[in-house]
């Protein structure tokens, strides 16, 4: 799937209120499917109707891989990372059901327990991203990084780290409702005008933020990717 593609699927999935809440459209009459012991859901871990899923690594440094199911992980990559907390893929299922189902396969780190600290949420993601691309025979040049919240920032940190870690660089990251500054602590940022040049990025601000200074915070995302030209900038309400 494009770049351009990807990015007008997932602005018409924004435009749909109801899908950007956590949790709606969650399949509650669904048995729960109990996650190993090491990875602390803050809610019961739901399958998802028409995904196949595959948890790899452990505990914060872990991940989901989710893709659409009867078939192989398709090649194209969203690395997703959800909001403050530690929510299961269930609780961001709208999202990722519409995602795989335009033909990608989503790694979703786990990055976080109930209890740890936000200096560590860097390291754990880029930990289980590296664990969920082993696990499939991903395109290094078809990946994408969504981040919602918290998750958004991370997006952009991983982005700005990718290639010193021997990651593939994502060729564009969305931040929905970006930040930096969850209950217990600030998740450390990265150096963003590592950025490369080539990456496609966009944020999304507006009303709906919980976020005192949601909108500033996204807006200094962008200003921070300094090596990004503006063209390949885009600040989205």
């Amino acid at each position: 799937m494009s770049t351009e593609k990807l990015l007008a699927a997932v602005s018409a999935l924004v435009a749909t209120a109801a899908i950007a809440l956590p949790g709606c459209g969650e399949d509650r009459a669904t048995e729960p499917a109990p996650p190993p012991a090491s990875i602390q859901w803050t809610t019961p871990a739901r399958p998802i109707p028409g995904l196949t899923q595959r948890l790899v690594g452990t505990g914060p440094r872990g991940a989901a891989v989710l893709w659409p199911a009867g078939g192989k992980p398709p090649r194209d990559v969203i690395v997703f990372f959800h909001g403050w907390l530690p929510g299961p893929p269930s609780s961001e299922s709208e999202w990722l059901r519409h995602l795989a189902m335009e033909g990608n396969t989503i790694v979703y780190p786990v990055y976080q327990t109930a209890r740890g600290r936000p200096e560590g949420f860097r390291a754990n993601a880029l930990a289980g991203i590296r664990a969920g691309l082993r696990a499939v025979d991903a395109d290094p040049d078809r990946v994408v990084a969504i981040g919602r919240t918290t998750g958004g920032a991370l997006a952009f940190d991983y982005a700005a780290v990718a290639r010193s870690h021997g990651l593939p660089t994502p060729s564009a990251v969305l931040a929905v409702f970006p930040g930096r500054n969850p209950g217990n602590g600030l998740v450390t940022p990265a150096d963003l005008s590592r950025i490369p040049s080539q990456t496609r990025l966009a944020v999304i601000a507006g009303p709906g933020d919980s976020i005192p200074d949601g909108a500033a915070q996204a807006r200094a995302l962008l200003r921070s990717a300094t090596r990004v030209p503006a063209g390949r900038r885009a600040y989205l309400t």
